[in-house]
């Protein structure tokens, strides 16, 4: 997977003129290990910087996640993760913000502060342009739609939030798995992982 994903990237770089990827995918499958291994690659190789924004670092700081959920009044909505508790709006000024080549923040999000609902704790400076930006999640590939179960309501009209993200992503790359039960073991791995650090 992560050989063809690079020999796609390289392709579109060189003959298309490609910069920007949204890298959608359930937790646990692979996506951050993917993106730092094609920032390292491109830049030893080849000295063409990447860089990546996962959609994890833009969660609502801690004050108004709490509000957002509180006033979703809403059964799915009892923790961060679902459409409408990332900070669309900065994850949008960042992307433009690197496109013209200018100096931005992005938040770096700990997820284990407030008893696991987490917050930001500082910012990174980032002062040049990248090359090629990767844009991560496991939210970013879903989309709005007309008719929908009652229950998934909430969460279906937030996905508007998110489409001027996806406008700017030129190229998708979608990381699945033949097997559902898959995404209970990596994030049960993933648990257990952050539990002895």
């Amino acid at each position: 997977m992560n050989t063809y994903i690079y020999n796609k990237i390289y392709d579109n770089y060189y003959n298309k003129n490609i910069k920007i990827y949204g890298i959608h995918g359930p937790k646990g499958i692979g996506k951050t290990t993917l993106c730092k291994f094609l920032e390292n690659d491109f830049y030893y190789k080849h000295n063409i910087k990447v860089l990546t924004l996962s959609l994890d670092d833009f969660f609502l700081d801690y004050v108004n996640m709490i509000k957002f959920l509180i006033k979703s009044n809403d059964k799915l909505y009892s923790f961060r993760g679902l459409a409408g508790t990332h900070d669309t709006n900065l994850l949008y000024e960042v992307i433009i913000d690197l496109l013209n080549g200018k100096k931005t923040l992005i938040p770096n999000f700990d997820n284990k502060l407030f008893n696991g609902f987490g917050d930001r704790y500082n910012f990174k400076n980032i002062n040049y342009k990248p090359d090629i930006i990767l844009i991560e999640g496991c939210i970013l590939g879903y989309s709005y739609k007309e008719d929908i179960n009652s229950d998934l309501y909430l969460f279906n009209e937030k996905l508007k939030e998110y489409s001027k993200i996806k406008d700017v992503i030129e190229h998708w790359f979608y990381l699945d798995t033949d097997n559902i039960k898959n995404i209970y073991i990596w994030n049960r791995n993933i648990y257990n992982n952050k539990k002895k650090k």
